[in-house]
């Protein structure tokens, strides 16, 4: 069996990244290569897309294949999928997302590779076109990261079907429950099929298939309850700590009401001192605040400083 540290290599290159990954990327990426179902806690912009997106080649290095797999994200909306199945086909990956019908599938090409070689066309090839996918295309396995919301999956006969064939449970090394927060939130009443995505671990149980949930925000009640209700065995959790050095919270008091807009001054002069001197580093900042009245006093009160 290839070790680890060459299927991460494998992994990388055939993605196409071009930055190497962080510990805690490398973490989750180890427990699921070792076969254990993963809770993985990131905070948003860590990178966790890029561990479930290197599973398919991960998988096909370790397993010794030709080609290679497949992996299923769950994911509760349809801008996140759009979003990154372009930016996995512009890295050349087959990636798809499915209509929430379940009849087809839905990947990017660039407009570039639909058209005559030409001046005119060299000038289009950054700019992407929408284009379906059959059916019999998901079917056969043409697909290697595939999106889908959690009512396709389990709702749809055709999908219920494919997901059971032999090649799917021969080709699919991972299901990955992204924003798995969504299971508790929305699926007791809005959305109840997120809280029906232990069947997905059913179809495609361990050794065979890995399973991994992430999200930004879990506590470790939250999580517990998500092993769980996804029936996770073998369960590793990982968090990263979600602290941002660059951020801070800050607790004023303010007058009281009676003193009208005098309550607001000496809160609004360091921020219009800051917005001022930093004025060439931040050249845009917003401000909220809760009241229009206060709003058009807070505004002018920083536009005269």
């Amino acid at each position: 069996m290839t070790s680890f540290e060459d299927c991460v290599v494998f992994a990388s290159k055939s993605l196409g990244l071009d930055f190497s990954l962080k510990d805690k990327q490398l973490e989750t990426l180890r427990a699921l290569y070792n076969g254990h179902d993963c809770v993985s806690v990131m905070p948003t912009g860590y990178g966790k897309s890029v561990i479930f997106q290197c599973l398919p080649w991960l998988f096909q290095c370790k397993r010794g294949l030709q080609y290679p797999l497949i992996t299923l994200v769950v994911s509760p909306l349809t801008s996140l999928m759009q979003d990154q199945v372009m930016t996995l086909c512009e890295k050349g990956i087959k990636a798809c997302f499915l209509n929430c019908e379940g009849t087809h599938g839905s990947t990017y090409k660039l407009r570039g590779e639909e058209e005559n070689d030409s001046d005119d066309d060299q000038d289009k090839t950054d700019v992407h076109a929408s284009c379906s996918t059959s059916l019999i295309d998901l079917q056969r396995g043409a697909y290697n990261i595939i999106y889908a919301h959690p009512e396709t999956l389990l709702n749809n006969r055709n999908i219920s079907s494919m997901l059971r064939s032999k090649l799917y449970k021969q080709r699919v090394c991972a299901v990955v429950i992204d924003e798995v927060h969504m299971v508790s939130e929305w699926g007791m009443s809005f959305r109840k099929a997120f809280k029906k995505l232990s069947e997905l671990v059913c179809i495609f149980p361990l050794p065979d298939t890995v399973h991994l949930a992430m999200t930004a925000t879990a506590t470790p009640t939250a999580i517990k309850e998500l092993v769980e209700d996804l029936q996770f065995t073998d369960t590793t959790t990982i968090t990263v700590n979600p602290d941002r050095p660059n951020i801070k919270l800050e607790i004023q008091t303010r007058l009281p009401n009676i003193r009208k807009y005098e309550k607001l001054d000496e809160l609004l002069h360091p921020l219009a001192q800051e917005l001022r001197d930093l004025l060439s580093c931040f050249p845009l900042t917003i401000v909220y605040i809760n009241q229009l009245e206060a709003l058009g006093y807070c505004y002018q009160y920083i536009e005269d400083f």
